[in-house]
């Protein structure tokens, strides 16, 4: 599905093989993870700690 793009002759250079790759790397630099299988995506993200606000159960 990453190359989903390239696959095409007429593909944009933005498109959605692009924009998955970018939020896949986005994140890992968070420390998570862009999980891709046949049916769903899957994005992790580790939970953010706000003193004022309080953290989420």
């Amino acid at each position: 599905m990453l190359g989903i793009d390239d696959e095409r002759e007429d593909a944009t250079l933005l498109g959605t093989g692009f924009a998955l790759r970018l939020a896949r790397n986005l994140a890992r630099e968070l420390g998570g993870s862009l999980v891709i299988e046949p049916s769903i995506l899957t994005l992790r993200l580790p939970a953010a700690v706000n003193s004022q606000v309080g953290q989420a159960i």
